[in-house]
C-alpha cells in the first residue's frame, strides 16, 4: 500500500514590518502600513492597487480607500479629527481677524436689509441665507454687518473643513488633507469672498457638502444615507445660487457609474428625489415675507408668474446674466484666463499633480472632478457674460469662479501625496512620512506667503469707507429730509442705515430706478407717509411732498425740473434751490470748505480698487472740484486751480481736475 503523501501548507508570507516611515506616517499624516506601489514606474501590489484596477468597472472602492478600511481608520479617529479642527481653526481665526466691521459696498447692504427687515432680497430671493442671516443678526457680539458677516465666516471655515475630509476620504492620510485645507483657506479668491454678508460663502459649504457626501456613497454604496444627504445638499445650493446646475453632469457622472445598484434600490432613489425637492423648501419663505412692507421686496411676490419671475431671475436675464451695464463684453478666452487666475498658483500647481495621481489611483473621482470642472469654471465663463478686463467686470466675474476653485481644492491633498510618493522613490530611505511632511511643507510655506502679500489688501475689518461715506451725507440733511439717491455705490447702504440700523430714521432715502415698481410706491406710502404721485417724475415728486426737504446723491432721474429748480452742491449732497436764486461763489466756498473740514477721506491707498469705493473716493473729491469750477466762473483763476490740486490730492486718478487746470494755463 502506497503511502499517501501528505500536502504542504502553502508558505506563510510574513507581513513585513512598518518601517520609520510608517511610523512617522502614523503618527501625523494617516495609516500605518508600509506603501510599496511606487507612483511613477508603474509597479502594483495586490493589497493596495489590484482593486483599483478593477473600480472603474465594477468595484467602487479605490486602493487608498481599501487601506483606509482595512486598518479600521475612519474620520471619526481622534488623531484626525484634531488635524482637521486645528486647520479649520487656523482658516477661522484668519477669517475673524480680517472681517468686515462696518457695511460694505456691492450686495452685502442687500443681504443685511433682507436679514434685519425681513424682506426679499435681490433675485432669487436667497430664502434660507435670508432666514440664518436674521438669526445671526441676533448673535451679541460686534456690529450688525459684522454678526451677519460670522455666517459666511463659519460657511468658508466648514468648507476647508470638508475640503479637508475629502481628502481624508480619498488617500487616507492627513498631511495631504490639511494641505488642501490650508491651500484653500489662504486663497486670495477664496478668503476675499469670506469676510462679509454674501451668497458665495454659504453657496461654497453646501456644494462641498454635497461632493464629500458623494465621495461617501461611492466608497460605501450600502450606506444611502450619504446620498439622500447629498441630494439634500445639493438641493439647498440650488436654492440659493443657481449655477450650481452646472454641477449636474458631475453628479449624473456619479450616479452613471453606479446605475446597476439604482435600479434594484427605486425606494432609495425616491427618497433621494424627495430630499433633493425638499432643498427647495426655503422658498416658502418668499410670499411670508413678500407680504410685508420690508424695503427691500423683491419682484414684489404676490402670484404664481411674479415668484417664477423672481426665482429664474428674469429681470436679471437668467442665472449667467448679472443684469448689469457697462461689465459685460469680452471673450470666452479672456475669462477662462481670469478663471486659473482666480485659482491661484499654489492649488493651480498642485491640483495638477493631483489630477495625475487621481487618474492613475482613483479614476473615478479623475472623471468627476474633471467633469464638474469643465462645467462649473470653464463652462460658465462660456455662459457668462461678464467682462473681467473692465473696472468692476472683474469684481463681478471672480464670485463665481469660488464653485470651481472649491471643486478642485481637494486635489492639492493628491497632488501632495504624488509629491511625497514621487520624493519617496528618489530617496526611500528618508522614508514616506517625511516626504510627504515634506511634500506638504511646499503648500504650507507658500501659502504663508501669500497671506502675508494680500493681508493688507484684503483685510476689511477696518474698512469704513462706504458706511462713513452715506453717514456723512446723511448727517448733512434736515430733519424728515427725502433724498433721491442714485448711485450704486451708495443707495443701499443709505437704506440700511435708515431702515434697519436705524440711523436718521426720519430721513427716507428714495431710490428712483425703482419708483415704477408698484410694492415699492407701497412702501413708501406705508413706512414713510411719502405721497408717490401717479405720474411719476421728480417735479411731481416734489409738489405731491410740499413740506419736505428734498436732496439728491447724483443727478436727478429725469428733466423734469429743468428750468424751475437748480441742485445746489453742499458736501456730499445737492440740494434744490429755485433757478431765479443765482450761484454765490463766497457761499458755495464757504459751506462746502467747512463741510469737507469735518468729513473722515480716506486715502486713495486705502481704497479697494475692485469695489464701489473708488466711486466714493470720487465724491469726495467732487466737493473741492465744484469749489474751484465755481471760481473758475467767476475769474478767479489761481483759487481755482488751488481747488482742483486739493481735488487731485484725494482721488489722483479722476481726470477733471488736470484737464480745468492745463485749460486755464491755456494749455491744450
Amino acid at each position: 500500500m502506497t503511502k499517501k503523501r501528505k500536502k504542504k501548507p502553502p508558505p506563510r508570507v510574513k507581513r513585513p514590518e512598518a518601517d520609520d516611515s510608517a511610523a512617522t506616517l502614523s503618527a501625523v499624516g494617516g495609516p500605518a502600513t508600509k506603501q510599496s506601489q511606487p507612483l511613477l514606474s508603474g509597479r502594483t501590489t495586490q493589497s493596495s492597487v489590484e482593486l483599483a484596477g478593477k473600480e472603474s468597472s465594477d468595484v467602487h472602492v479605490d486602493a487608498d480607500a481599501l487601506r483606509l478600511r482595512e486598518n479600521g481608520r475612519s474620520i471619526r479617529d481622534w488623531q484626525t479629527v484634531i488635524v482637521g479642527a486645528s486647520v479649520s481653526l487656523v482658516a477661522f481665526i484668519l477669517y475673524w481677524m480680517t472681517a468686515a466691521r462696518d457695511v460694505m459696498t456691492n450686495d452685502t447692504p442687500d443681504y443685511l436689509i433682507a436679514a434685519k427687515t425681513l424682506g426679499v432680497a435681490h433675485p432669487p430671493g436667497y430664502p434660507l441665507l435670508d432666514v440664518l442671516s436674521y438669526l445671526f443678526s441676533w448673535l451679541p457680539v460686534g456690529s450688525t454687518p459684522f454678526r451677519i458677516g460670522l455666517l459666511a465666516v463659519i460657511s468658508s471655515t466648514a468648507t476647508v473643513a470638508l475640503v479637508y475630509a475629502t481628502v481624508w476620504r480619498l488617500v487616507g492620510l492627513r498631511i495631504p488633507a490639511a494641505a488642501a485645507g490650508f491651500a484653500l483657506a489662504c486663497t486670495p479668491l477664496f478668503w476675499r469672498w469670506s469676510l462679509q454678508a454674501e451668497i458665495f460663502p454659504f453657496n461654497n459649504f453646501l456644494i462641498a457638502l454635497t461632493v464629500y457626501l458623494m465621495v461617501r456613497w461611492h466608497q460605501d454604496p450600502p450606506k444611502w444615507k450619504y446620498l439622500v444627504g447629498a441630494a439634500l445638499a445639493f438641493g439647498l445650493a440650488l436654492s440659493g445660487q443657481e449655477t450650481g446646475v452646472l454641477l449636474i453632469p458631475a453628479i449624473a457622472w456619479m450616479l452613471w457609474i453606479h446605475r446597476s445598484e439604482l435600479k434594484q434600490q427605486r425606494k432609495v432613489v425616491g427618497y433621494a428625489v424627495l430630499a433633493f425637492v425638499g432643498g427647495f423648501l426655503p422658498y416658502i419663505y418668499i410670499p411670508f415675507a413678500a407680504a410685508g412692507h420690508s424695503p427691500i421686496n423683491s419682484d414684489y411676490v404676490r402670484s404664481l408668474p411674479s415668484f417664477l419671475r423672481l426665482v429664474l431671475r428674469e429681470d436679471y436675464g437668467g442665472p449667467f446674466d448679472q443684469g448689469l451695464t457697462g461689465v459685460t463684453g469680452s471673450n470666452f478666452v479672456v475669462r477662462t484666463v481670469y478663471l486659473f487666475r482666480g485659482i491661484g498658483l499654489v492649488v493651480g500647481i498642485f491640483s495638477l499633480g493631483g489630477i495625475f495621481y487621481a487618474f492613475r489611483r482613483i479614476r473615478w473621482y479623475f472623471w468627476f472632478v474633471l467633469i464638474a470642472f469643465a462645467c462649473t469654471g470653464v463652462g460658465y465663463a462660456l455662459a457668462t457674460n461678464l467682462d473681467p478686463t473692465v473696472q468692476l467686470g472683474h469684481f463681478q466675474l471672480e464670485r463665481f469662479f469660488l464653485l470651481p476653485l472649491v471643486i478642485v481644492a481637494p486635489l492639492v491633498g493628491l497632488g501632495v501625496t504624488f509629491l511625497g510618493e514621487a520624493l519617496s522613490e528618489i530617496w526611500p530611505s528618508f522614508g514616506r512620512g517625511r516626504n510627504l511632511a515634506v511634500a506638504a511643507s511646499g503648500v504650507a510655506i507658500a501659502s504663508l506667503v501669500i497671506v502675508g502679500v494680500n493681508y493688507s489688501t484684503i483685510n476689511v475689518s477696518n474698512d469704513h469707507v462706504a458706511g462713513n461715506y452715506t453717514r456723512a451725507a446723511l448727517d448733512e440733511l434736515p430733519p424728515h429730509s427725502i433724498l433721491f439717491d442714485y448711485g450704486d455705490e451708495s443707495q443701499l447702504i443709505a437704506v440700511y442705515d435708515t431702515e434697519a440700523a436705524k440711523i436718521r430714521p426720519d430721513v427716507t432715502v428714495v431710490i428712483p430706478e425703482l419708483l415704477s415698481q408698484p410694492w415699492y410706491a407701497d412702501v413708501l406710502r406705508h413706512n414713510h407717509q411719502i405721497n408717490v404721485p401717479r405720474n411719476i417724475n421728480t417735479l411731481n415728486f416734489i409738489r405731491d411732498n410740499p413740506h419736505r426737504t428734498v436732496a439728491f446723491i447724483g443727478p436727478p432721474p429725469d428733466t423734469s425740473i429743468d428750468g424751475k429748480y437748480y441742485l445746489y452742491p453742499d458736501g456730499l449732497v445737492s440740494f434744490l434751490e429755485r433757478a431765479r436764486h443765482p450761484i454765490l461763489v463766497t457761499r458755495d466756498e464757504s459751506d462746502n470748505e467747512a463741510q469737507l473740514a469735518k468729513l473722515d477721506i480716506p486715502n486713495y491707498k486705502s481704497i479697494k480698487v475692485d469695489s464701489y469705493e473708488p466711486a466714493i473716493l470720487a465724491h469726495y473729491a467732487n466737493i473741492p472740484y465744484r469749489i474751484g469750477q465755481a471760481y473758475a466762473l467767476a475769474g478767479q483763476k489761481s483759487e481755482a486751480i488751488k481747488w482742483y490740486r486739493k481735488a487731485l490730492a484725494i482721488d489722483p486718478s479722476i481726470s477733471s481736475p488736470s484737464k480745468a487746470i492745463k485749460q486755464l494755463d491755456g494749455k491744450p
